[in-house]
């Protein structure tokens, strides 16, 4: 089961994923929170705990978007928790994450 931590923003950014140093393919962002992201247009065959890099684009200017290739806007690794059809949820897993903080919080105190 998913679980969202604060609320998602709708958004539509061109994305890459990558796996091992090989980019697997390109989708749009469908909404970003802290979390993390959910994307549609997805084609591959991703399965849940699959951990990826994600390179979200973004345009200066919506103007420029039909004449300037989109520029970098982030890079961050992330974790599949959900798919569906041609949907896919991703939970950020670098280690500024919540989670990674999380994981490292609760290591600390169990040792």
């Amino acid at each position: 089961m998913e679980h969202r931590n604060g609320q998602r923003i709708q958004t539509s950014m061109p994305v890459e994923l990558w796996r091992d140093g090989k980019c697997l393919g390109h989708c749009q962002s469908q909404d970003v929170g802290l979390g993390g992201l959910s994307l549609i247009g997805v084609k591959q065959d991703l399965r849940e705990g699959v951990l990826l890099k994600v390179k979200v684009y973004s345009h200066s200017d919506q103007a420029d978007a039909a004449v300037l290739p989109p520029a970098l806007h982030c890079e961050r690794k992330a974790m599949v928790i959900s798919r569906d059809k041609n949907r896919l949820g991703l939970m950020w897993a670098d280690e500024n994450s919540e989670f990674a903080v999380l994981l490292n919080k609760t290591a600390s105190s169990a040792a």
